[in-house]
């Protein structure tokens, strides 16, 4: 994805990014942390620039890319999963306190009526014999802690976390599969509109729900 694509698609969604002069960042408001990402000699560098409670601000490089298109959809995913995590999840939870998530009382059981509620059944791995791809699955290890993996559109799984305690993972398991979904939304949009010609890869998906 090049930069001013990715300027404009994520302007669409809500967020609050400029692009001028080959320099895409975000546009936070004065005195609030922001990402930047553009090109020093023959690679794409993306930064984030520290600014609260600072004389002078401070720059700590997040990664270096060396083609425009790798670099565009890695500020894309990193960005948009911060407005979405905002934006529908934390508001999910606000406003469906019923689920209780984030406590004991929040498993299996509550997290398969949350997917219900939100549509995103397709991005929850329940049983190991029938995996979903690009979903969350929660596995138990032990009596008390569980591990989160994340399955790839081969089926394979990959490990996502360490070792949880049940309210942690089943947590990051909601918000994860929350995600999941949005993502997979964002994606058929943008097939349909041209924007993209491929699916987004599962490495794209892993930085999503990071």
């Amino acid at each position: 994805m090049k930069l001013e694509q990715v300027a404009r698609l994520l302007t669409e969604d809500g967020c609050l990014i400029s692009y001028q002069d080959g320099i895409i960042k975000e546009e936070p408001g004065a005195y609030s942390n922001y990402h930047e990402l553009k090109k020093e000699d023959s690679e794409w560098v993306m930064n984030l620039i520290i600014v609260e409670r600072q004389n002078e601000p401070i720059i700590k490089e997040i990664e270096r890319f060396t083609n425009e298109d790798e670099a565009g959809t890695y500020f894309y995913m990193d960005r948009l999963s911060s407005y979405c995590s905002k934006k529908y999840v934390r508001a999910f939870i606000r406003e469906n306190e019923e689920f209780e998530i984030g406590t004991s009382l929040f498993g299996m059981e509550e997290l398969k009526l949350a997917s219900e509620k939100i549509g995103s059944q397709n991005c929850l791995s329940v049983d190991e014999d029938k995996l979903v791809q690009r979903s969350v699955m929660v596995k138990g290890i032990g009596e008390k802690l569980f591990q989160l993996y994340f399955i790839n559109h081969d089926l394979s799984r990959v490990e996502i976390s360490m070792p949880l305690d049940k309210e942690d993972a089943f947590f990051y398991a909601f918000t994860n599969m929350y995600l999941l979904y949005l993502l997979k939304l964002n994606e058929m949009k943008l097939l349909d509109q041209n924007e993209i010609s491929n699916v987004f890869l599962d490495r794209d998906y892993m930085q999503f729900i990071d």
